[in-house]
């Protein structure tokens, strides 16, 4: 009796069954939902579909088209069952439940110890619970009959690790984690994922796979703790560095205390003093270190942010690859060396960028590590670095070494070191490589700066490759600056080179040819001298023309 008087006075609000707050009788809502009438009004609605064919308009027929977008007219309708008998809907191939208290829902079905992931269909192929206040041991063991799912969303769930029924997934390629606050782990994540979301975990740290990853793009932003990324790089403490690297950059007598102050690229929160680190990336080891104390010998230093030299040939030896230093030091207005800031990057999220270039094949690798030391007043930071080249470098080839900064930072020296081994010694060798082998070209620049290919709200979606000459993207604009400039400054300083030697090769008995010798002699010294100033004067036309005018219009 309740209940009736209750329903009455639900029946008042409105001759329209579309406007009460409540529908408990099948025809009204198969009305509402198949003439898309719906209010913000209604709370609750019961859909028995065993009541569809007294409903159907034909009695020929028990075919109704309901209108799925109708829903989103009534926002404040809730589910209060969960649909048990989804799996026999074979031709539902997406499940959005987002924000559905499947818990709750579940007390009401007649068999408990059932997952609730029983309950959909075989040929699912998306399915998203975002949301779903859904913890570690809410999921199943596995998810049984899904062999055809290939996109799941699990984001904003209170799970600490990736569960294992996702690990069983084999044709799975799409997942997303994104505002998993509490997830700390992704390891051994299926292969065949080819799109990774995991924006908004602050709390994550590692992510690996069961094999060798299919990558393509991922979605990341505020992963302050994320400091194992397989594939892409991994960041360290200085004394879990493997031995191997330790002793091919002389690292074994630094202080494992001793700090630096740190900062990373805006998709980290790391800015601030940390114990000096270790950073594979791209198949480069980096570590900065505090002070311009270079460990370690180098054959090839230079004043400057440049330094060339050509590749000896050695007998019965084969050539690792190439340690590399660079001190950066703070700088201002009148101190600035403009070859290190004739390349633009103020406006980047790298401080420091080193172009690597053999100009004998005409290869260059672009690359600016995504964590960093930054030098404080009065104190420079070293940026060294190790770079597994193997068979990408031979005797003969003329190699170059550029570093740029913004404009904030100079470069005061920088320095290259060939590492060999025998090759007796080659199955000896351990790997130290913790992702992709920097050289392994697709093109003739490989650039290992990362770029935007999609920005949502949740954080920022990459493309895994990062061949930046080649895509377009948020940092295409400074690759290609940086190309350009960096072969221009080749072009001038072989032209000097050619100058002077042309200018040796004369004879100096000839008063005809000690005139032209000396006119070529002075010419190079000049235009030597002159790449400085012309520098800094392109640098600074550029950055006038960048600013405001403040002349009166």
């Amino acid at each position: 009796m309740i209940r009736d008087m209750g329903r009455g006075i639900v029946r008042l609000e409105s001759k329209k069954p579309g406007e009460r707050s409540r529908l408990w009788h099948h025809k009204d809502s198969f009305q509402v939902l198949t003439e898309n009438n719906g209010t913000q009004t209604i709370e609750g609605l019961v859909l028995n579909m065993h009541m569809l064919p007294a409903f159907a308009p034909s009695r020929n027929s028990n075919t109704v088209v309901l209108e799925i977008k109708a829903f989103t007219r009534m926002p404040k309708l809730s589910l209060n069952e969960f649909p048990v008998d989804l799996t026999k809907i074979e031709s539902l191939k997406v499940f959005q439940a987002d924000g559905v208290p499947i818990h709750q829902l579940l007390t009401s079905t007649p068999v408990l110890d059932i997952s609730w992931a029983s309950y959909l269909p075989c040929g699912l192929v998306n399915l998203s619970v975002r949301n779903c206040n859904l913890f570690d041991d809410d999921f199943p063991k596995n998810f049984g009959s899904l062999s055809s799912l290939q996109k799941l969303d699990v984001g904003g769930n209170p799970i600490s690790s990736l569960p294992d029924c996702i690990r069983g997934i084999s044709g799975i390629h799409e997942l997303s984690f994104s505002c998993c606050t509490k997830l700390k782990s992704l390891v051994r994540l299926p292969a065949g994922v080819t799109h990774l979301d995991f924006a908004q975990c602050t709390s994550l740290e590692k992510i690996t796979y069961q094999s060798r990853r299919n990558l393509k793009g991922w979605g990341w932003g505020r992963n302050d703790n994320l400091v194992e990324f397989e594939g892409e790089f991994k960041l360290e403490s200085i004394e879990r560095v493997d031995k191997e690297m330790i002793d091919l950059l002389s690292l074994s007598k630094l202080d494992p205390l001793e700090t630096i102050m740190m900062d990373s690229s805006e998709i980290f929160g790391w800015k601030g003093t940390h114990p000096i680190q270790g950073l594979y990336e791209a198949g480069i080891f980096s570590t900065f270190l505090p002070g311009d104390k270079v460990p370690g010998q180098f054959s090839h230093r230079s004043t400057g942010s440049s330094v060339s030299f050509t590749v000896p040939l050695v007998p019965n030896l084969k050539i690792r690859g190439l340690n590399v230093f660079s001190v950066v030091a703070q700088s201002n207005n009148n101190d600035s060396d403009p070859m290190t800031n004739i390349v633009n990057i103020d406006g980047s999220e790298f401080p420091t960028i080193t172009v690597l270039s053999n100009k004998s094949d005409g290869r260059k690798w672009i690359y600016g590590p995504i964590f960093f030391g930054v030098p404080c007043e009065g104190k420079d930071v070293t940026w060294l670095s190790h770079w597994r080249l193997g068979n990408r470098l031979k005797g003969g080839d003329e190699v170059t070494i550029l570093i740029y900064t913004k404009s904030e930072f100079k470069v005061k020296e920088c320095g290259i070191q060939l590492v060999y081994y025998d090759e007796k010694d080659q199955d000896k060798i351990g790997s130290t490589q913790h992702v992709e082998d920097p050289c392994f070209l697709r093109a003739g620049v490989r650039s290992t700066i990362m770029f935007y290919t999609l920005k949502g709200t949740q954080g920022m979606f990459y493309g895994s490759d990062a061949w930046g000459l080649y895509r377009i993207g948020g940092n295409i604009d400074l690759i290609r600056d940086i190309n350009e400039k960096s072969n221009k400054e080749e072009q001038e300083r072989d032209l000097i080179l050619r100058l002077a030697a042309e200018s040796g090769s004369k004879s100096s008995s000839n008063k005809c040819g000690l005139k032209v010798w000396k006119g070529r002699l002075i010419m190079a010294t000049v235009l030597f001298l002159s790449l400085p100033l012309l520098a800094r004067s392109s640098l600074f036309q550029q950055r006038k023309k960048q600013q405001p005018s403040t002349s009166p219009p």
